[in-house]
């Protein structure tokens, strides 16, 4: 037998368990980058439908609304009669409510009954001239950024022709090592600077939606006559300024493209309710499972998000918060928050509008650079924080 044939059978031999480990190697890098997950996903555009799908989903949050407020309803009897069961209540307790907070006279009636939630609540007399709520989401730690904000952008008097608000919304302390010190050091600062909220639920990345969605429930609760609400990471750099001179005309276009390429529709035809910030019009959810935001097929099974913004940093105005609180109650929940608002905007056909100044990275800090921003990612340095925010107030730009 030649000596070249019998070699190649030699290393064909060989060879076969390594193109068998190569293979297996192959199917299983597939499959921890979803590349067999992909084909089974259901086409965003032609069958969305987030649970639960009702017929009727704007009418049926109207009646909520309605029942929270205590407001006449013209609406099909036999609708209110049917009203199903919410299917997603964010039902945690306040552990610091900080009610007074947006009320007239700081003085509160007798708790009445909520017939949305079911339970007990202390009405207050809110105010209504509120032009800005500033909520701010913080980790129980980051004390040192929280006193930063109140001693720049987050400070209330900033403009005396407008009245501002703010509170940092926190987790419990369950766990901590020790809770009772923890919870001691929240009700410190609370009786200081009377801008806590603080819900009982465990603070985690996975947690956001629920902190969002609390937060969302406090406005609504205690701040419903706020005209725009910001919800801001306890990391960001914000101008009020730049925002305020945004929000008296937020659907003016401000131009068909950003830096990075974000396509704006300028024939875009928005009803009044605001949904703004940095827009991510097109995201696909990421299947492969080392990944962070890795996410099922049982979990969400279309192959695009709705179009939202970055939860970083974004406003709503009175309305859109009212309405998606409202809807969340027949919304299923979904942990990365960003993508939950997303989903509520898009059940109740609220259209998300970009900003360019809205920047969810760290933008490289300069005097210039900043004329225009109005948020911008990358300041857990509270001495950054107050140098930046010094100097763009000096320049007319904070």
């Amino acid at each position: 037998m030649d000596m070249r044939l019998k070699t190649s059978k030699w290393f064909g031999r060989r060879s076969r368990p390594f193109i068998v480990l190569l293979f297996l190697l192959c199917l299983v890098v597939a499959h921890l980058f979803g590349l067999f997950t992909h084909p089974f996903e259901i086409d965003f555009h032609s069958n969305f439908s987030y649970p639960l799908d009702l017929d009727q989903f704007r009418d049926v949050v109207e009646v909520l609304k309605a029942r929270h407020f205590d407001h006449d309803l013209d609406l099909n009897p036999t609708l209110l009669q049917s009203i199903p069961k919410p299917i997603n209540e964010y039902n945690y307790r306040f552990i610091v409510k900080n009610e007074k907070k947006c009320s007239k006279s700081g003085s509160i009636d007798e708790p009445i009954h909520d017939k949305t939630s079911g339970s007990n609540v202390s009405q207050v007399r809110q105010s209504d001239d509120i032009t800005l709520l500033i909520v701010v989401k913080s980790a129980l730690e980051n004390m040192d950024s929280r006193n930063a904000i109140r001693k720049s952008w987050g400070f209330e008097k900033r403009f005396s022709d407008v009245t501002i608000k703010r509170v940092f919304i926190l987790g419990n302390c369950v766990d901590r090592s020790d809770v009772q010190n923890c919870q001691d050091i929240v009700d410190d600062e609370m009786n200081v600077h009377k801008d806590i909220v603080q819900a009982d639920f465990v603070d985690s990345y996975y947690n956001n939606t629920i902190k969002t969605m609390m937060a969302f429930k406090w406005c609504v609760t205690y701040c419903s006559g706020a005209q725009f609400i910001l919800f801001v990471d306890d990391d960001y750099y914000i101008s009020i300024k730049n925002l305020l001179k945004y929000l008296r005309n937020p659907f003016k276009s401000l131009s068909t493209t950003d830096s990075n390429s974000i396509q704006v529709d300028t024939n875009t035809r928005f009803d009044g309710r605001l949904y703004s910030g940095y827009l991510f019009p097109q995201s696909s959810p990421l299947r492969h499972k080392t990944s962070k935001w890795f996410v099922t097929l049982e979990e969400y099974p279309y192959s695009l998000y709705p179009p939202y913004i970055t939860a970083g940093a974004f406003v709503l105005s009175n309305t859109s918060l009212i309405d998606m609180y409202f809807a969340s109650f027949y919304t299923k929940h979904f942990r990365f928050d960003d993508i939950y608002v997303g989903i509520l905007a898009k059940k109740l056909s609220i259209i998300p509008k970009h900003n360019p100044n809205f920047h969810f990275w760290t933008l490289s800090y300069s005097a210039v650079t900043f004329e225009e921003v109005i948020a911008s990612h990358g300041f857990r340095d509270s001495n950054k924080l107050l140098i930046s925010w010094s100097q763009q107030k000096s320049l007319g730009f904070a």
